[in-house]
């Protein structure tokens, strides 16, 4: 059996992530932080043999994975499976306004996050399924290759 040689990659930073603010479905551009981030990913792969270089659509990783992509003058793949969590109505509030506003759910989230939904969003159990389905199909499409897929936070902690 060929295994998928993977780097796996969080996007640069965004003015939410460096806020620590709930991003999820957001389309958040690079910091220029974020943008010196991703081109020193880029320069640290460049000499590596890639062959396929995978995405989350929405703008951080997309943007992140462009500059990677461009020394090795390969496209980036998009793969939704690969999003970050959708957090409904968390989204753009910080750890301390959803502590506020959503006690209870907050205090759920902190100590058994896989057992609660953010009001209208997505569940821990749900992104999981969708990002192990997305790696499934790599290795399928990828075995004994080197590939870079740049995704979100909550992705690359699962």
């Amino acid at each position: 059996m060929s295994v998928l040689r993977l780097f796996l990659l969080r996007h640069g930073e965004t003015e939410w992530s460096r806020e620590r603010r709930f991003t999820g479905g957001r389309d958040l551009g690079l910091t220029p932080v974020g943008q010196r981030q991703a081109e020193a990913v880029a320069a640290a792969l460049a000499t590596t043999s890639l062959q396929a270089i995978y995405a989350s659509p929405l703008e951080p990783a997309r943007t992140s994975a462009e500059a990677l992509a461009k020394p090795h003058r390969l496209s980036v793949r998009l793969d939704p499976r690969f999003a970050e969590m959708a957090f409904g109505g968390w989204e753009g509030f910080t750890l301390d306004e959803a502590a506020a506003r959503t006690p209870a759910l907050y205090e759920q989230w902190r100590r058994t996050p896989g057992a609660m939904t953010p009001p209208e969003g997505e569940s821990l159990i749900a992104v999981a399924a969708r990002a192990a389905d997305g790696m499934a199909a790599l290795q399928a499409a990828h075995a004994g290759a080197t590939v870079a897929l740049v995704t979100h936070a909550i992705v690359v902690r699962l």
